[in-house]
């Protein structure tokens, strides 16, 4: 009586030192560890009740070893919403498991990430449509670090010089856009301009000369845009 009592004893006493050692190792998200504990504690146990808890316990260890490596295999695969899911399941069995409410964190932050990018290009396929200086205004006052906040300076910028270019409306100020813009939006509307400048300047000099040659000359290098022909060829 007194052996079968000392080996119950015994048995519990290392059972609660395999379990204490379980807990750690679950704690810490070390379930092969886990699972490994339960095992040694199964077979040291006599109680039928005991064993059957220790099973079922060891099986929610395996189940979440199953899901912390689908956690960790779908985050790195940038399926930031599936890896939480996962993270939540396993926590919902396990709440002490660190490591997976660690990778839950970074799958928070990793989906508002998402979710601030899928703003700032919904916002920013809307100012593209608008074609609207204070539109790109906006956005950059939203997003002045965004995803197309490089974009949205180049075009205010743009728009800028060419609003100084109209305003100076000189030949000077129309070479000096083609020179110094980055995106050239108003490149037509510039040559335009240049070459009325230099229709004028070539006619102005037949006209100091009038002669039959200058005229000739004027209506040789005279462009589509030339605003003179009619009177160079009656001279």
């Amino acid at each position: 009586m007194w052996k079968f009592l000392l080996l119950v004893i015994t048995s519990i006493c290392i059972c609660n030192q395999v379990l204490a050692q379980e807990s750690a190792a679950r704690r810490a998200g070390d379930y092969s560890s886990a699972v490994q504990l339960f095992q040694a504690a199964i077979a040291t146990a006599n109680d039928t009740a005991l064993v059957e808890s220790l099973t079922s316990s060891m099986n929610k260890a395996r189940s979440c070893a199953t899901l912390l490596q689908r956690a960790n295999s779908t985050y790195k695969q940038g399926a930031y919403a599936e890896a939480r899911a996962n993270c939540m399941k396993l926590l919902a069995i396990n709440p002490s498991d660190s490591n997976a409410r660690s990778l839950s964190r970074l799958c928070d932050g990793q989906l508002a990430k998402a979710a601030e990018r899928a703003a700032d290009n919904k916002l920013w396929a809307e100012v593209e449509s608008s074609n609207d200086i204070s539109a790109y205004k906006n956005y950059l006052a939203k997003y002045p670090t965004g995803i197309h906040a490089g974009e949205a300076r180049d075009f205010v910028a743009e728009e800028d010089l060419w609003a100084e270019t109209k305003m100076k409306n000189t030949e000077a100020a129309y070479r000096e856009y083609l020179g110094i813009s980055k995106l050239l939006r108003y490149k037509k509307e510039s040559e335009h301009k240049i070459a009325i400048y230099e229709d004028s300047h070539r006619w102005n000099i037949a006209q100091q000369r009038d002669t039959k040659s200058a005229y000739q000359v004027y209506l040789s290098e005279a462009s589509e845009l030339a605003q003179h022909k009619k009177e160079a060829q009656a001279k």
